[in-house]
């Protein structure tokens, strides 16, 4: 089991579930280059979660994440989809 989290700083300024989708195209960047085969990818977006597991997209900026999201989750041997809510990261 590894845990692997990551930060970029950027100075756009997003809406939550952009920055999220885009939180998730970066940890597929290290995924890639670190060469795992199965992941799973937890979120505390319900949105950005939701839209990734539909199978059709909007043409909107998320949509194009998501796709871009869901071609790269297919490169891998095993992807897990996990929505954790937001309480749940507090000790």
């Amino acid at each position: 089991m590894c845990l692997l989290t990551g930060v970029r700083r950027d100075r756009r300024q997003w809406r939550p579930e952009i920055a999220e989708l885009q939180a998730i195209v970066f940890t597929f960047e290290v995924v890639e280059v670190k060469g795992y085969e199965v992941v799973e990818i937890e979120s505390d977006c319900l949105e950005a979660v939701s839209q990734i597991r539909q199978e059709t997209s909007s043409l909107t900026e998320e949509g194009g994440l998501c796709e871009e999201i869901r071609a790269k989750a297919q490169r891998l041997g095993q992807i897990k989809w996990c929505f954790a809510k937001r309480g749940c990261n507090i000790k």
